[in-house]
């Protein structure tokens, strides 16, 4: 069993988390809100999404590395996709859409998200005092995560389809069209149970034990087979109506109450 001796470590990915912060090469900036602070005139400044120390080793590290660095071109690059073919965009109703990530590595993504989720429950910044998946949940995930573990890319994807029996938490995946304001976005671990949620700049997650959980609206545009790689894509507006401006509007209450 190896030591968590790595420092520093991303609870969320980088490449998903920092957008809002700014392009690469500036001064990154960002604020951080909580119902203690909003109502300051000066939130503290942060330059990076959270990292904690002494929650990983260096070979989760680098497998986490590995899992992230493949899917990269999914969350970044669909836009592109959609453009070439290689992933379909269909209409569901005005303001949402549903992306079709035909050929992403479906068992990736979701190991992905189950990292994220799980780093987020185990970790012990204040950040996510108030997110916390159950003990036993909470297990399951990390058994998954380390039934796959591999630090090099060609042996871990190697692994990953000899799996026959690879288990699924049904998943939710949101993110909007465009993004008029690429800074207008937040990181932000609700404490939300069935499902858990976690918004994560340009996307957001909600995580299910099963697909009995998930209303039935959502469940038709959810990952719930192996098969599955589906973002619900919502207009600007429906994302900052829906993704936005609830976890605000949490802020301000809870701030003006403890006045």
């Amino acid at each position: 069993m190896n030591h968590s001796t790595k420092k520093n470590s991303h609870i969320f990915p980088k490449f998903l988390s920092t957008i809002f912060l700014g392009a690469k090469g500036t001064s990154r900036k960002g604020y951080d809100l909580s119902s203690e602070n909003i109502l300051k005139k000066k939130p503290r400044v942060i330059q990076d999404s959270i990292k904690e120390d002494y929650i990983l080793c260096e070979d989760c590290e680098a497998y986490f590395g590995v899992i992230e660095g493949i899917s990269t071109d999914t969350f970044l690059n669909w836009k592109q996709k959609v453009i070439t073919g290689e992933y379909l965009l269909k209409k569901i109703i005005d303001d949402l859409e549903l992306l079709e990530c035909v050929t992403a590595d479906k068992k990736n993504i979701f190991l992905l998200i189950y990292s994220i989720f799980w780093r987020a429950s185990i970790s012990e910044d204040i950040f996510f005092k108030n997110f916390k998946i159950i003990s036993e949940f909470e297990e399951e995930l990390r058994i998954i995560l380390l039934a796959h573990k591999s630090i090099k890319k060609t042996e871990y994807l190697e692994n990953l389809k000899k799996i026959a029996d690879f288990k699924i938490f049904p998943v939710s995946i949101m993110t909007a069209k465009s993004f008029t304001n690429n800074t207008a976005n937040m990181l932000f671990a609700p404490s939300s149970i069935d499902p858990y949620s976690l918004i994560v700049d340009q996307f957001s997650f909600l995580l299910f034990r099963t697909s009995e959980e998930i209303i039935e609206f959502v469940k038709g545009f959810s990952n719930i087979k192996i098969d599955d790689c589906r973002i619900m894509v919502y207009s600007e507006k429906l994302w900052h109506f829906t993704i936005m401006e609830k976890p605000i509007e949490v802020f301000v209450k809870q701030a003006t109450k403890g006045k």
